[in-house]
């Protein structure tokens, strides 16, 4: 998928990024109120009653293809009527006019608002969700974000136990997962290298590390079994794991909104509530 728009990471740190985990500062604070004033008051006003959430959480999944976008558009009205089409194609046009940097701040405005309602709209959210998703035959980066955080919030404490894994499978996982995390912002396969071995020396886990036999194509199954085994791991591997997966992010100097929204579902997989990072990302 493509990588968006990059910035310099100026005050990010992987180490200071881990330190906050769990933790709301007041640059955090003051960083959603700058992006709350920054939305059009349309799409503010829409992110906090339920058919505006549910609209522009399907418009993030709207393909930049027409004729994809067609066939999701009229899932859409099948679903939930003309007026919700319409509302969700009108917020698409200006997010595919923005930058990637506002998805996942528009995703986070909207789910509170979607997880008070009842447990049948809930659900009908994420069957569309999900046929939006598998319109086009194949998940990006960004769909598999958008379905870890959906199914996150709106259906809370519903995670399958993991069996038991060995320490070999959680070592070949974390390296996989800090892998894909070298490569999500589009650098070239040198960069990656680098970002990859700066992720593996703070590590949970000794080398040799081999970033060739980690590389190999994940699937949505893959991710998923991979970010359940390290979810299940205790508290001090997650963080160890949380800082190795932002150094692989930053170690270029910038964090593009893909490398941003996938550390977030990786954070979210490991128990490990993150503050924005999306600041870091350019606008």
């Amino acid at each position: 998928p493509a990588s968006g728009t990059a910035s310099a990471t100026a005050g990010f740190s992987a180490a200071g990024f881990t330190a906050s985990v769990g933790n709301v500062e007041p640059e955090h604070v003051a960083y959603t109120h700058r992006l709350i004033d920054a939305l059009p008051s349309d799409v503010l006003d829409a992110v906090h009653q339920p058919g505006g959430a549910r609209s522009m959480v399907l418009a993030l999944l709207l393909s930049r293809d027409p004729e994809i976008r067609e066939r999701q558009s009229a899932v859409v009205e099948k679903r939930f009527g003309l007026a919700a089409r319409n509302e969700s194609e009108k917020h698409a046009r200006w997010l595919h006019g923005g930058h990637p940097g506002m998805r996942l701040p528009l995703l986070d405005l909207a789910l509170p608002t979607l997880r008070e309602l009842g447990e049948e709209a809930r659900e009908q959210i994420l069957e569309a969700a999900e046929t939006l998703i598998q319109a086009d035959g194949r998940t990006s980066l960004f769909e598999y974000v958008v379905r870890r955080l959906l199914h996150a919030s709106l259906r809370p404490g519903r995670e399958t136990a993991t069996a038991t894994v060995s320490l070999g499978t959680l070592k070949s996982d974390t390296a996989r997962l800090l892998a894909l995390l070298a490569r999500a912002g589009g650098s070239d396969e040198a960069e990656a290298a680098r970002a990859f071995e700066a992720a593996a020396a703070v590590a949970p886990f000794e080398g040799p590390w081999d970033i060739a036999q980690a590389s190999g194509k994940l699937n949505v199954r893959d991710l998923d079994r991979i970010l359940g085994h390290l979810g299940a791991t205790r508290p001090e591997f997650r963080r160890k794991l949380v800082e190795a997966s932002a150094t692989a992010v930053q170690h270029d100097g910038k964090v593009t909104a893909a490398e941003a929204e996938l550390l977030r579902a990786v954070c979210q997989a490991l128990d490990c509530p993150t503050p924005p990072l999306l600041q870091y990302a350019d606008r």
